[in-house]
């Protein structure tokens, strides 16, 4: 089951993370980026023109081959009940890339 499929990047409902192709350099240790594109986007048949300023917020130069690749995706629907699960992940993964931040700030002022 896909929640939506990228070039070189994707997920399945288990927030198992993989990158290969294009989007792999990019991706790279920015998973908490593709989990807020998951925030986002949700359910891909809800995604439309007027998400674009949002995705755009996360990944300027791929909104628009975002919403490409949600139209022409042939992952299966995703139940309610996986949804949630995925959305209780990405949430989990950005808050915790957003405290590595924090503590990454912290050690670099406390090491000087």
């Amino acid at each position: 089951m896909v929640l939506l499929e990228i070039p070189g990047l994707w997920t399945d409902c288990s927030g198992c993370i993989q990158s290969s192709g294009v989007w792999a350099a990019a991706t790279r240790g920015h998973d908490s980026t593709y989990c807020k594109l998951a925030q986002l986007i949700g359910n891909q048949k809800e995604l439309s023109e007027d998400s674009l300023p949002s995705l755009k917020g996360v990944v300027m130069n791929s909104a628009q081959a975002i919403l490409e690749a949600s139209r022409s995706s042939m992952g299966m629907d995703i139940s309610p009940v996986d949804l949630i699960d995925i959305e209780r992940f990405s949430n989990r993964v950005v808050s915790m890339a957003a405290y590595r931040l924090e503590l990454q700030e912290c050690l670099h002022y406390k090491m000087r």
